[in-house]
């Protein structure tokens, strides 16, 4: 048996980055990425597609219910340009496709 290599994919969204959500049940709200997981494709926006965990009680703290961000895929959400405030496609060298404005540079 062959073993199978993790491939990761080439996201272009960074963590930093200004997003808008496409499709799901967040679709219109815009968040900040905390967190980009390649292998997977997906990414992890503060404050969007909260999802509730039940915790069980530990010497360390109570359990409850805690709400956490759940990761959405790359697909699914799209980068905010800075300068025309639109959602757009970046190019190879993250640049808007609209106005042609850095997204890098702040």
């Amino acid at each position: 048996m062959q073993e199978e290599k993790e491939k990761s994919l080439n996201v272009k969204i960074r963590k930093g980055d200004k997003v808008k959500i496409l499709s799901g049940k967040d679709r219109g709200r815009e968040g900040e990425v905390a967190r980009v997981l390649t292998r997977e494709g997906k990414v992890i926006i503060s404050g969007v597609n909260m999802v509730k965990h039940f915790t069980k009680k530990t010497k360390d703290g109570p359990g409850g219910i805690v709400e956490v961000e759940a990761p959405l895929q790359v697909s699914k959400v799209g980068v905010v340009c800075p300068k025309c405030k639109k959602v757009s496609r970046l190019s190879r060298d993250r640049t808007c496709r609209r106005c042609g404005a850095k997204i890098d540079e702040k």
